[in-house]
């Protein structure tokens, strides 16, 4: 890949390498016009030097794919609307393809040329990846909540103290999934509400909180622990 000014064509033309004069397609600038140099100062330009796929469908499927992402993690489709988006999404698809109308949007999508270089790639996904990690490995950590037997520990603001609870009369509430956004991206995760007892009773939102029906099974099991030495 390099980049050309305004008005180059390309021709196919005899040319001369090594002594012999050969037949080749080349790049003809316009007059008064220049190829990238290395650097600043050289005379001759240099010779390409960045890769990047001839297929166009590589960054098409990065960014439809990113998009998705996007969504997903922004707009909760909780129970029976993530099924039904998933019905709704094959319905239309059908009925386009047997109106006729499926060929006319992929000839139209065909269209799409998405190109990026292997930089472009790496630089997105690593930016992301990092600010993912940042999230799940310390700043989702400084949100939490540490169940004992007695009371449970909880700490909602990064940088503040913990509050402490009594279990009794303690409720957890499981969130319907969302299906992208727990089972697909989320590898189990769900939601998580818990609520407190008494005339101040709290409540407490979890979000995406991993194997959350294993750690609510062992929550119930300490709460009924309690209450049968109770």
């Amino acid at each position: 890949m390099t980049t050309l000014p305004p008005g180059t064509k390309a021709l196919k033309t005899t040319v001369k390498i090594d002594g012999k004069e050969v037949e080749r397609e080349v790049l003809v600038v316009p007059e008064g016009k220049e190829l990238p140099r290395a650097s600043r100062g050289d005379k001759e330009p240099s010779d390409p030097v960045r890769r990047m796929s001839e297929r166009k469908e590589l960054g098409v499927i990065f960014f439809t794919f990113l998009l998705l992402v996007i969504f997903i993690t922004n707009v909760p489709l909780r129970g029976i609307w993530s099924i039904m988006l998933i019905i709704g999404t094959f319905t239309i698809v059908l009925i386009f393809a047997l109106a006729g109308i499926l060929d006319a949007i992929l000839s139209w999508a065909y269209l799409l040329d998405v190109r990026i270089n292997m930089g472009g790639y790496l630089f997105v996904s690593t930016v992301l990846f990092i600010l993912w990690a940042f999230t799940v490995m310390v700043f989702d950590r400084r949100i939490y909540i540490v169940f004992t037997p007695g009371n449970f520990r909880v700490c909602t603001e990064i940088g503040a103290g913990e509050k402490v609870y009594d279990t009794m009369g303690l409720k957890l509430e499981r969130q319907p999934s969302d299906i992208f956004r727990h089972w697909v991206l989320g590898l189990g995760a769900g939601d998580l509400i818990v609520k407190t007892s008494g005339a101040t009773n709290e409540t407490f939102d979890l979000y995406n909180v991993l194997w959350v029906d294993w750690k609510v099974q062992r929550i119930e099991e300490m709460l009924g622990k309690r209450k049968s030495a109770g």
